[in-house]
């Protein structure tokens, strides 16, 4: 049964109310406050740095083996409830583009499809993310968002619907937010044009339903977090960037705007996820930072680095030959944490959703991963994958392992913990038919 419940506005705005406990008792279905188990996978292209990448350490997560000079450093303070997985590799080596390979495999561990030109290579079998939708929640297709530029020759590489079937990523978070609460795009009905909010829309039917006896004092205050949420949504939207730029992506625009203030999408997409999962409207959602072969022009520090596809090959070229970019691993490195910093950024939005004082963040898993393990050789080995919550107790938190798997098993732990089958016992069968059944048992309770 799906757990999603409306208000309908003047002017036709939707808006979606997150579970409600007390909204269940007509249906005779037991009260749990339980926003139910889920997955977001953000991916960061073009590998890491290693050296400078993970804890100093194998097994259980310190302050002093995430240390300060290490990419995932910038995520000490969820330590108790990361997994952080080195060794991990993509089962199919690759006969053309490392990065159409890698993102072809990252979310499904099914054979590529060779394209013809190589950049039109295509996964084989559906993506993890796609399966949990499909089975938790039937006729809602996953949320699937792209922070940065599409620039043409490698754009969507993470969700696939099924084999070849390549599902297209939203890049405009104004674009998302408007379907999400179905405002139409004239300014009549668009709060943001208006500077209104979508809450002004919905405001009799909102005071009618938190005076309702039904409603538990958690369920009022989880009324009261979505309306702030939803209008921090608007602020940033409206206000955080500059007109100019929320003009560029209410016309869905590939200009650079999208790469120049790409922090400021990816914490804007990461906000609309957080809404997304908390409300019930999808339990499965990709975040792609970048085009498969990320050429943003990073700026970190006040500096505008070059792009960042020809940094992770360390000469200004888009292939292995080119005048070396001075100082290029550097960069790659300041780039590392800069992705870690997003990641964190995501974990603090679905940290601030609280079900009976429990965080949002508890219930699912959140996964950082890339779709390579570093920059000059783009070695399918050694992938780096971060898990940030336990799915409600499924996994075993605060670790960071050597695994030496393929990605197949990790997502099939991935999908086991958000409560996908295999028949009558877990999944362990998901990806490619070849590949060994299993999961990965030392993060698994």
């Amino acid at each position: 049964m799906q757990r999603r419940k409306f208000l309908k506005g003047v002017g036709g705005v939707v808006f979606a109310l997150p579970f409600l406990e007390g909204m269940w008792a007509e249906t005779g279905m037991a009260a749990e406050n339980d926003p139910g188990r889920f997955a977001i996978f953000m991916r960061q292209a073009n590998g890491v740095v290693q050296p400078r990448f993970w804890p100093s350490a194998t097994g259980t997560l310190t302050a002093q083996t995430m240390g300060t000079d290490k990419a995932v450093s910038a995520l000490q303070d969820y330590m108790a409830k990361l997994i952080i997985l080195k060794g991990i590799s993509h089962p199919f080596a690759n006969e053309g583009c490392d990065h159409a390979y890698g993102g072809a495999q990252a979310l499904t561990a099914a054979k590529p499809q060779k394209g013809n030109p190589v950049n039109r290579t295509r996964a084989m079998g559906e993506s993890i993310d796609n399966m949990i939708a499909r089975i938790l929640t039937p006729g809602i297709e996953p949320l699937t968002l792209l922070a940065g530029n599409k620039g043409g020759y490698l754009d969507d590489v993470l969700s696939y619907r099924g084999s070849t079937d390549l599902r297209g990523a939203e890049q405009s978070p104004y674009a998302v937010y408007q379907r999400m609460f179905g405002m139409s795009t004239s300014t009549a009905g668009n709060p943001i044009a208006m500077r209104k909010s979508v809450n002004d829309f919905v405001r009799d039917q909102m005071k009618a339903l938190m005076a309702s006896p039904r409603l538990s004092k958690s369920d009022v205050e989880r009324l009261e977090l979505h309306q702030s949420s939803i209008r921090d949504v608007e602020n940033s939207i409206s206000s955080s960037l500059p007109d100019a730029k929320v003009a560029e992506m209410q016309k869905m625009s590939n200009s650079n705007a999208y790469g120049n203030s790409l922090f400021e999408v990816v914490k804007l997409h990461a906000d609309l996820i957080g809404i997304a999962i908390a409300s019930g409207q999808v339990r499965a959602a990709t975040l792609q930072v970048g085009s498969g072969n990320d050429s943003t022009s990073y700026e970190i520090d006040g500096q505008r680095l070059p792009g960042y596809h020809r940094i992770s090959h360390r000469v200004d070229s888009d292939g292995s030959d080119g005048p070396a970019i001075a100082g290029a691993e550097d960069m790659h490195a300041k780039i590392d944490v800069l992705h870690s910093k997003m990641f964190k950024y995501l974990l603090d939005v679905l940290n601030g959703y609280k079900f009976d004082g429990k965080p949002l963040l508890d219930f699912g898993a959140s996964v950082w991963l890339n779709d390579l393990a570093d920059g000059p050789s783009h070695s399918h080995n050694n992938i780096p994958h971060v898990i940030a919550g336990s799915c409600n107790g499924a996994l075993k938190t605060g670790v960071y392992l050597d695994t030496k798997v393929q990605n197949n098993k990790f997502l099939n732990s991935i999908g086991t913990a958000v409560g996908l089958k295999n028949g009558e016992g877990p999944l362990d069968n998901f990806g490619d038919s070849s590949l060994a059944k299993g999961l990965i048992d030392a993060i698994m309770t």
